[in-house]
């Protein structure tokens, strides 16, 4: 007697694309009048004008923010007393749409 393959009618899950998990510590640093309310604001957060305050912890006008990021591009800015300001320690910067420079980070 002969015996029928058969085959399977199992589903087998999609392939799974290998994504990149590597992250970097940074660590941002912008002067401001003491007292100021300061924001990093970017990319990697959606434009959130509010998500990711800065600290002057020693009250001198120096907020910082250390922030772990995924490897790649990423454009940002600070928000100072809601002013837009470009990281001007920072020389590599991008022209947007709207005519304003982005400071860019490269990871």
């Amino acid at each position: 007697m002969q015996r029928k393959s058969r085959k399977s009618t199992k589903t087998l899950p999609p392939r799974l694309t290998q994504v990149s998990l590597a992250r970097r510590k940074v660590l941002f640093t912008v002067q401001a009048a003491p007292g100021s309310r300061v924001y990093l604001v970017g990319s990697f957060n959606g434009w959130d004008t509010t998500c990711n305050p800065m600290h002057d912890r020693e009250g001198n006008g120096t907020f910082t923010l250390q922030k772990f990021l995924p490897t790649g591009h990423h454009e940002y800015k600070f928000y100072i007393n809601g002013e837009w300001t470009p990281d001007s320690a920072n020389p590599n910067t991008i022209l947007t749409e709207l005519g304003t420079l982005n400071s860019v980070l490269e990871l």
